[in-house]
């Protein structure tokens, strides 16, 4: 496999990724100028405020390395989960590599319900400013199916200083009749309790 995926976790109080791994893939976010693109509301604007929001309880967060040459080359992480829908977040540092955010597919498609065996995610969605063209030209190489026209305003880009329509997208993942009949099963059930 070209691409390794290496999840952020924490286990026995310690976490298994350092904070200057995390701080050194910040700093190339900014350095590539990538950082306020992927943060545009602002809310994380540090290097501390970056690290303690992958630390957060329901952010997902994975670093994709590159076999070959042994560097990280994206970075992702899932949040606002449930219902078998996640949304997604990523960038790519240096350049964007296909396999690397196909691995992040793969990585999340792979996550299951421990009592039924289900996918926890059938789609991942993402919400892009309009005016960040080379991220929805990502969204489309990746895959994901692009709503049209963007919502209006969706998104404030405090680097701009203006509200910016917002465009939905969506990566649905398939699945074999029998994950399906599962999910199905699950989906059913959760709605008879």
């Amino acid at each position: 496999m070209r691409y390794m995926v290496f999840p952020l976790i924490q286990e026995h109080g310690q976490w298994n990724i350092k904070d200057e791994v995390l701080s050194d893939v910040w700093n190339q976010m900014v350095s590539e100028k990538r950082a306020h693109k992927v943060f545009y509301n602002g809310y994380i604007t540090s290097v501390f405020d970056f690290i303690n929001f992958l630390k957060t309880g329901g952010v997902l967060p994975i670093l994709i390395g590159n076999n070959e040459t042994k560097k990280l080359c994206h970075i992702a992480w899932i949040c606002d989960y449930g219902g078998g829908h996640a949304c997604l977040h990523h960038c790519a540092l240096g350049q964007f590599k296909r396999g690397a955010a196909q691995t992040i597919l793969e990585y999340y498609s792979q996550f299951k319900d421990p009592t039924t065996g289900c996918s926890l995610f059938e789609t991942l969605i993402g919400i892009t400013p309009e005016n960040n063209e080379a991220a929805i030209r990502v969204a489309k190489l990746m895959g994901f199916k692009l709503l049209s026209p963007p919502v209006p305003k969706l998104c404030n880009d405090v680097y701009t200083g203006k509200q910016v329509g917002g465009v939905i997208s969506y990566y649905e993942y398939k699945r074999n009749g029998k994950g399906d009949k599962l999910w199905a099963a699950a989906v059913e059930a959760q709605h008879t309790r």
